[in-house]
């Protein structure tokens, strides 16, 4: 409570949010102003900004500068931040005298290091790359990874670090 309370933490989320918004307005407007010569069906999982942009016949240069822009600066930071704070805890977790509290304390940070590393990667893939004529083939399956693989991980991971759950996934493949 010293160094998070209630002020803190609405600080923190109304800071998140402006800067949210102040990098998806510009996409908002750019794309509002686009128009579409072909197909009104997007060949992809969900809407998102750059199968929409896959059908386009309007100059989409700005638009992808301003998505690299808001990617770089708001993914690549809190990747960083992300890491400096791993950093910090495996340094913690190396000055555990027991060896059963280090054993536990990496099993926990690895499981959530793996899911995190795995969205990044994920993310910088599908919004830090060139396009390509291959992108939504590419970005189908990257997507997938994003909106169905790592989420269904999430849960496996954890509970598979549970004495129950092990237990009974043994006894289930014998």
């Amino acid at each position: 409570m010293l160094v998070m309370n209630n002020q803190i933490c609405l600080t923190l989320s109304h800071f998140s949010w402006i800067i949210i918004y102040f990098f998806t307005v510009p996409i908002t407007i750019l794309i509002s102003t686009l128009q579409f010569c072909s197909s009104c069906e997007i060949n992809h999982f969900y809407c998102d900004v750059m199968p929409l942009l896959q059908l386009t016949c309007s100059d989409i240069i700005r638009i992808q500068i301003v998505i690299f822009t808001a990617a770089v600066l708001l993914g690549i930071p809190c990747f960083l931040l992300t890491l400096t704070s791993y950093i910090f805890i495996v340094r913690t977790i190396i000055n555990i005298h027991s060896s059963k509290g280090r054993s536990k304390a990496f099993s926990t940070c690895s499981s959530h290091l793996t899911i995190v590393t795995l969205l990044y990667l994920v993310l910088f893939s599908l919004y830090l790359r060139p396009p390509s004529k291959t992108f939504l083939s590419d970005g189908k399956v990257i997507s997938l990874l994003n909106v169905a693989v790592i989420p269904m991980l999430n849960p496996i991971i954890y509970s598979l670090r549970n004495k129950d759950v092990k237990q009974a996934l043994k006894k289930v493949i014998g």
